[in-house]
């Protein structure tokens, strides 16, 4: 049940992704100008305002917002960051590790925080990536 849960919770955000993303293809340019100042002085990742984990080294956040630190009406931001310290648990008997944090903020949801690994990040990245193709022949 909670394997199902976590599915559709997946198929959601994989949708939710492709339908942010198409709605951003004609404001790349603005996203990539955001995603480029988006550094502090220091040389690193800005925390978006809506960071749930202060502990969590953002390393990467793409958003349509002029400034993160500050909420925009309307805006949403998805953010991956290096959790503090790995997460291990047993489910089944088979051993899972999360150690990155990947949060996505929408105006509707607010933040929601899943807790991955770079395997979770691949199988997303290839179910992205499919959904992306299939969607592009059913919306244009």
């Amino acid at each position: 049940m909670i394997i199902m849960c976590n599915l559709v919770i997946v198929i959601c955000l994989i949708t939710f992704v492709f339908c942010t993303y198409k709605a951003a293809k004609n404001r790349r340019d603005e996203l990539v100008v955001a995603e480029a100042i988006n550094y502090d002085l220091g040389g690193y990742m800005s925390r978006p305002w809506c960071c749930m984990d202060r502990k969590c080294t953002p390393l990467i956040n793409f958003h349509d917002h002029k400034d993160i630190s500050i909420p925009e009406e309307g805006k949403s931001i998805f953010c991956w960051g290096k959790m503090d310290k790995m997460i291990k648990f047993n489910y089944n008997g088979v051993e899972h590790n999360n150690d990155i944090n990947f949060c996505c903020y929408t105006p509707l949801k607010g933040c929601i925080k899943f807790q991955v690994n770079k395997d979770d990040l691949e199988l997303l990245k290839i179910g992205c990536a499919r959904a992306f193709e299939k969607f592009s022949e059913i919306v244009e």
